[in-house]
C-alpha cells in the first residue's frame, strides 16, 4: 500500500520549470527504508542516507547509509566508492560503480566487502529521471545480485524527491525520500 502510494504521488506532481538535460551526479538523498525479507513474517524499517559528487566530467565518489531496525535489533549498511560516467546521449548516462560494503548488525556481527553496480539514468522528461541498474554484492564470499528501477521528479533545479526498488532473490528493498541537487 505504501508502494502504491508513493508511487502514485510520484507520477502525480506537477512540473515547475526547466532542468539539465543529463541526470546529476551531484546530490544528497534523505529518505526512508524498508526491507522486506522473503519468508518473513513482518518488514525491517529504517532511513537512509546517500550522497554523490562529480570529481570530473567522467568520474564521481558516491556513499550511503542505511539502518533499519526490527523488534529492537539493528543492522547499519553502509558503502563509499567511486564511479565512472559516461553520457551516451543528450539524455541518458552510462554508470558504473565499485564500492567497499560494510554492514554490522546488533548483537555484534559484522561483515565487509565490495559492491559493483552498473547502469543507466535516462531524463525521461525535463524533470522526471529514470534508473535501470544492476548490482552485485560480495560479502565475505557470500553473493548477492540485484536489479535496481528508480525514479526521480525534480521540483525546480535543487528540489526533488526519489523512489527505488531493489530486487533479490531473497530481499527486496523500497526507499523514498527528498534529493537535494548542487
Amino acid at each position: 500500500m505504501k508502494k502504491n502510494i508513493l508511487v502514485s504521488t510520484l507520477f502525480a506532481l506537477i512540473s515547475v520549470s526547466a532542468f539539465a538535460e543529463n541526470p546529476s551526479f551531484d546530490y544528497i538523498d534523505a529518505g526512508y527504508s524498508n526491507w522486506d525479507p522473503d519468508g518473513s513474517i513482518s518488514k525491517i524499517d529504517g532511513f537512509e542516507l546517500k550522497f554523490s559528487k562529480s570529481v570530473n566530467d567522467n568520474y564521481y565518489i558516491a556513499g550511503d547509509f542505511n539502518r533499519v531496525t526490527q523488534y529492537g535489533n539493528a543492522l547499519n549498511f553502509s558503502t563509499l566508492g567511486f564511479g565512472y560516467m559516461n553520457a551516451f546521449s543528450e539524455k541518458s548516462t552510462f554508470f558504473a560503480e565499485l564500492d567497499y560494503a560494510y554492514s554490522d548488525a546488533s548483537p555484534g556481527t559484522s561483515e565487509n566487502g565490495f559492491e559493483f553496480t552498473t547502469g543507466v539514468r535516462s531524463m525521461v522528461t525535463e524533470q522526471f529521471e529514470l534508473k535501470g541498474a544492476i548490482e552485485h554484492l560480495n560479502f565475505d564470499g557470500s553473493d548477492r545480485t540485484s536489479v535496481v528501477l528508480g525514479g526521480v521528479y525534480s521540483f525546480n533545479e535543487n528540489f526533488a524527491i526519489y523512489l527505488d526498488y531493489k530486487f533479490e532473490s531473497d530481499l527486496n528493498r523500497m526507499a523514498a525520500g527528498l534529493r537535494y541537487n548542487f
